[in-house]
């Protein structure tokens, strides 16, 4: 999930060899742009406690990591189902036609006649797409982040335009 200021960059599926290395599933998966987004990153964050990136190169659809104070196999194992984050500033600016899920945060959702639906708090990828979530007035709403439902997204305005189908929002 993203909250703002970091990017998931993905989750520790298990120890790769003997010296501590993880083999890393991105969130993204996009495991060769992730590994090019992690060229000049030095800091990442194993759920909330910062580590020292020493390497990282990309393997099939995986990442493989080298970390600071991770030396042996046990220590990598102890790390499975852990997920990596990056602080945002430290990422390239995506491409004119990309963002990052972690901009779309504080971004008010309107549906297509301009009422408010709520503001973005939060994002996570459910395995088959991104959802956003969104506090609609005090209360969680989860949207797919998935067209036709998602009409526009204005960043420089801070505004999301979503035509949720009726009844997904009761």
């Amino acid at each position: 999930m993203t909250t703002g200021a970091r990017v998931l960059v993905g989750h520790v599926v298990r120890a790769h060899a003997l010296k501590g290395a993880l083999r890393v599933r991105p969130a993204s998966g996009a495991a060769k742009e992730t590994a090019a987004a992690l060229d000049d990153v030095e800091v990442l964050y194993l759920d909330d406690v910062p580590v020292r990136l020493l390497r990282s190169r990309q393997e099939m659809a995986d990442l493989l990591l080298e970390l600071e104070g991770v030396s042996d196999r046990d220590a990598a194992e102890a790390l499975r189902g852990k997920s990596l984050y990056v602080d945002r500033g430290a990422l390239p600016e995506p491409d004119p036609d990309e963002l990052y899920l972690a901009d779309l945060v504080g971004c008010e959702v309107v549906d297509p006649a301009a009422q408010v639906i709520g503001v973005v708090k939060g994002t996570y990828d459910s395995g088959g797409q991104d959802v956003l979530i969104v506090d609609a007035k005090g209360r969680e709403v989860l949207l797919p982040f998935i067209e036709p439902m998602l009409v526009d997204v204005d960043l420089d305005a801070r505004r999301i335009v979503y035509d949720a189908p009726e009844g997904m929002l009761d």
